[in-house]
């Protein structure tokens, strides 16, 4: 029977998973999501491509930090909404 720590658990190594595997998907098709950040309007074409290798940092680094307990509620959780919206 599953008790609510597997659980929990096993919901953090699939989002880090998932937070890991998205980063690097990014990562091979880098142009086109600097294509899709122009197109939302956040900034012009001299920025992008900071901001994307930065965006697809802090997400891998967020799966990454998933994998860890130590600071899941104080920093990882919080960041990762603030990241979402």
């Amino acid at each position: 029977i599953m008790n609510r720590d597997n659980i929990i658990l096993i919901f953090r190594i699939l989002l880090g998973a998932t937070f890991i595997f998205s980063g690097i998907v990014k990562l091979d098709s880098i142009y086109q999501f600097e294509q899709t950040i122009f197109k939302a309007g956040v900034t012009d074409w001299s920025l992008i491509p900071w901001l994307s290798r930065f965006v697809i940092g802090i997400e891998i680094f967020l799966g990454i930090c998933f994998f860890h307990k130590e600071g899941l509620k104080k920093f990882t959780i919080p960041a990762t909404f603030a990241m979402l919206i």
